[in-house]
């Protein structure tokens, strides 16, 4: 019996030690962005958009915006050649002050790529992160 629980442990710490997420994230004072990498070959990003507070002050909620016209924000972009997302699905998060999407690709190479935002709401800066290992 005694045998059992100390396997059944050993497997709990086991599976909890997983492999972590590979993200990237750029933290500035206007607007935090973070970024999940997809896992092998899948062309599937996890985005998290987090406007600073000083910034939605001065340019108010755009979270229409945000929400439904950020098709064309994102794209990755390798040697100067950008992709665009096939698909960019709005995530209700439950994080306030944060806009979540699910970026889709098609066929994207991410080798030396870098993932941009085109940040076109807030700050019309864009922002680039980058793909390599």
């Amino acid at each position: 019996m005694r045998l059992y629980l100390i396997l059944g442990f050993l497997l709990f710490l086991l599976a909890c030690n997983g492999k972590q997420e590979r993200y990237r994230e750029i933290n500035e004072e206007q607007l935090k962005l973070q970024v999940i990498l997809p896992k092998n070959s899948e062309q599937q990003y996890s985005v998290r958009v987090f406007p600073g507070e000083e910034i939605k002050q001065a340019k108010g909620s755009n979270s229409r915006e945000m929400l439904y016209q950020c098709d064309s924000c994102f794209y990755l972009q390798t040697n100067g050649i950008k992709q665009y997302a096939s698909s960019t699905t709005p995530i209700s998060s439950g994080i306030s002050g944060c806009y979540e999407y699910m970026v889709y690709f098609e066929n994207g190479e991410t080798k030396a790529a870098s993932f941009v935002f085109d940040d076109k709401f807030y700050t019309q800066k864009q922002y680039s992160i980058s793909l390599e290992e």
